[in-house]
């Protein structure tokens, strides 16, 4: 008996210095417990912004990139051509034809290749309508291109279109000529296509020694245009539809057929 009243004494000694510095047992309240489902709901929720985040400018990233090949492949397509322009003189036909003919969004112009003269025309082309073929883009070389990049509210997509022909179905009215037509890129605005055309003034040529270049956005002439301003509009749709316009200008040689043109 006497360890026993030993022993609860000493037992309640202990409990009372517990309580004294602070070791009392207590259960959670209701308040502690929706307190710390509020700090946890607010941290997870951060968290998840910041991964959302980090995947809309992944996404974004990813979307841009696309575009960007799509437009460096479309702007070499056609500085390529460009680079090949042929002239010929159409002046004994009678019927009317250039060798180049260019509008602010189309243009037509002759290349010379390994399969004989080939008919090239640059247009936008509604999404919906005929088949065309798209063109798989491979690896490039990058080349010179100025980039204008802004944020912008589009309407409704074209696809760009180079369609090629021979020569004899175009100058030949009485054949069903066989066209060709390519899907370049499918990303471009509505009216994503711009063409100017550089000309020397001819009214000033005598009086200066440069002749003073200027840009039209039609080209009827008989002769080439000494160059070619592509702008090229493109539009991203991830995270938020955006517009991005690229831009390259091409300078074009004058061949000895055309010089002669040029003097007569």
């Amino acid at each position: 008996m006497g360890s026993t009243t030993h022993d609860l004494g000493l037992k309640k000694g202990y409990r009372r210095l517990f309580v004294r510095l602070g070791f009392r047992k207590q259960a959670m309240t209701l308040v502690e417990l929706l307190l710390g489902l509020a700090i946890f709901s607010i941290l997870a929720l951060s968290l998840y912004q910041a991964f959302a985040g980090g995947l809309q400018v992944i996404r974004r990233g990813e979307d841009q990139n696309k575009i960007l090949r799509e437009a460096q492949w479309s702007l070499d397509q056609i500085a390529q051509d460009l680079e090949n322009m042929v002239f010929y003189d159409f002046s004994g036909s009678g019927d009317g034809k250039t060798a180049c003919v260019g509008s602010p969004d189309e243009m037509t112009f002759l290349i010379s290749t390994g399969r004989g003269l080939k008919v090239i025309r640059y247009f936008l082309k509604p999404l919906e309508t005929g088949t065309v073929y798209k063109t798989l883009i491979g690896q490039r070389s990058r080349r010179n291109v100025a980039i204008m990049a802004h944020l912008e509210k589009h309407t409704r997509l074209k696809a760009l279109i180079r369609e090629e022909k021979d020569f004899s179905d175009f100058v030949s009215s009485e054949s069903r000529p066989s066209v060709e037509e390519e899907i370049l890129s499918a990303s471009v605005a509505t009216d994503g296509l711009r063409f100017l055309y550089m000309d020397q003034d001819k009214d000033q040529a005598d009086a200066l020694s440069t002749p003073k270049v200027i840009w039209k956005d039609q080209w009827d002439l008989e002769t080439l245009p000494r160059g070619v301003r592509i702008d090229l509009t493109m539009v991203a749709s991830q995270p938020v539809e955006q517009t991005l316009t690229f831009g390259r200008a091409v300078f074009i040689p004058l061949s000895r057929k055309e010089s002669k043109k040029e003097e007569l």
